[in-house]
């Protein structure tokens, strides 16, 4: 039997015109993959831990202290 998230997580919608999400997950929440009502922190971890070993983190950090005043 499947578990229902207990997290109120309001549909996916996108306004006529508007462009597509660039965010993680195709712009859904992580409460989206809510496990035992933790609102989605284990996804939302092994995500930054994934862009952690990725190398992710420090190339943003690289671009945003060279970016000009």
């Amino acid at each position: 039997m499947k578990k229902v998230s207990s997290a109120y997580i309001p549909p996916f919608q996108l306004t006529q015109g508007q462009s597509a999400p660039f965010a993680a997950n195709g712009g859904l929440s992580y409460m989206s993959f809510d496990q035992d009502g933790d609102a989605g922190t284990a996804a939302a971890t092994e995500a930054a831990l994934e862009q952690i070993a990725a190398g992710e983190g420090r190339a943003f950090m690289h671009k945003l202290e060279n970016a000009p005043p």
